[in-house]
């Protein structure tokens, strides 16, 4: 049942997917841990570090991946984004489209096998959406940005899902930008990071509505697909992971 898959033992599958993310790290120039790179297209300070940390915690408790709980602020401008597989912006506002120099810096590392998270943080407002649409035409003006569907890997690649999660449930889709069979860029109307984003004490930080606790879990599964997802370079072949989901649904 889709959102109630329990996490089992590792198979072949599982371990050919870890073994494609090792390769990945390497081609980004790292091999020891996988460090989140947060970027912010509007000069404000990235706020949701707490869910990031959590997030974190969690892959190292459930899967064998390797993360550093703090994440790397990075600058656009920088070829220090080639480092990070993984680049997330989140925010609450509406942002300008970066210069042709970011852009170009940015579509680059994406057509080379990066990944971008963008997650609105206040969906029911959506200024931050109307951007980051903005932002996915500008960098890929001649590709499609459009919800990824139910079938899609990413809600399969380490959990099995059937729609988008977050701290609210503005929609069940995500959007997302297919290059060469690959989604490189995805948009989250729901504030996926907010669902676990923690406090100094250690709870909750935010209310997640309208599901509570288990909304919240549901959020964290999506986050470790996109987690997983991003570090393989090459899922244009689902059959991958046939056995590894036949397995999950045994259990």
């Amino acid at each position: 049942m889709c959102g109630k898959v329990k996490h089992g033992t590792i198979s072949l599958a599982s371990l050919v997917i870890l073994f494609i993310s090792m390769l990945t790290w390497l081609s980004f120039g790292r091999a020891s841990k996988l460090v989140f790179g947060t970027i912010s297209f509007s000069g404000e300070k990235f706020d949701r570090a707490g869910g990031l940390a959590y997030l974190a915690l969690q892959l190292i408790k459930r899967t064998s991946v390797e993360v550093e709980p703090e994440p790397q602020s990075l600058a656009l401008n920088s070829n220090q984004v080639f480092d990070y597989p993984l680049l997330i912006a989140s925010g609450s506002g509406s942002f300008p489209v970066p210069g042709q120099t970011e852009l170009a810096l940015l579509r680059r590392h994406l057509r080379r096998g990066g990944t971008l998270l963008l997650d609105d943080i206040d969906p029911d407002s959506g200024n931050f959406t109307a951007s980051a649409v903005k932002l996915a035409k500008a960098l890929f003006p001649h590709e499609r940005l459009e919800p990824v569907p139910k079938s899609h890997t990413v809600f399969k690649s380490f959990y099995l899902l059937d729609r988008a999660y977050g701290r609210k449930m503005q929609d069940s889709r995500l959007l997302g930008v297919n290059l060469d069979g690959r989604m490189a860029l995805f948009i989250s109307r729901n504030d996926l990071l907010g669902a676990f984003q923690q406090d100094n004490l250690g709870g909750w930080a935010l209310p997640s509505s309208p599901g509570g606790d288990e909304q919240r879990e549901l959020a964290l599964r999506l986050a470790i697909n996109i987690v997983y997802y991003a570090l393989c370079l090459d899922y244009k072949d689902d059959q991958v992971h046939a056995p590894f989901i036949i397995e999950r649904r045994r259990k």
